[in-house]
């Protein structure tokens, strides 16, 4: 079993849909086949509010359901049409759990 996270931070511009970008993804990429459990949060303090806005916490099986995660149509089109023309800053890690 692995996590993978995933932290954003978006254009000054666009922070003010962070709540929405969040509601989405929960919506669309809990439900995925390949996801055991999915979480979407926004910073809880000071710190962790000046360094990002967005952070995702995938837990998959294994490194190959991470490569199904990353090609899924429906998470490509979320991450490509909704997040990427938001999204200044992204950083991603797995982490065996």
């Amino acid at each position: 079993m692995l996590t993978r996270y995933v932290y954003l931070r978006l254009k000054a511009e666009r922070r003010a849909e962070r709540d929405g970008l969040v509601a989405q993804a929960r919506e669309l990429l809990t439900p995925l086949p390949m996801v055991r459990s999915f979480k979407a949060g926004t910073p809880a303090d000071e710190g962790a509010e000046r360094a990002w806005d967005i952070c995702f916490e995938i837990r998959l099986d294994d490194l190959a359901a991470v490569d199904l995660w990353q090609t899924d149509p429906i998470h490509r089109d979320y991450v490509d049409n909704t997040l990427k023309p938001c999204v200044e800053v992204k950083k991603a890690w797995n982490f065996e759990v």
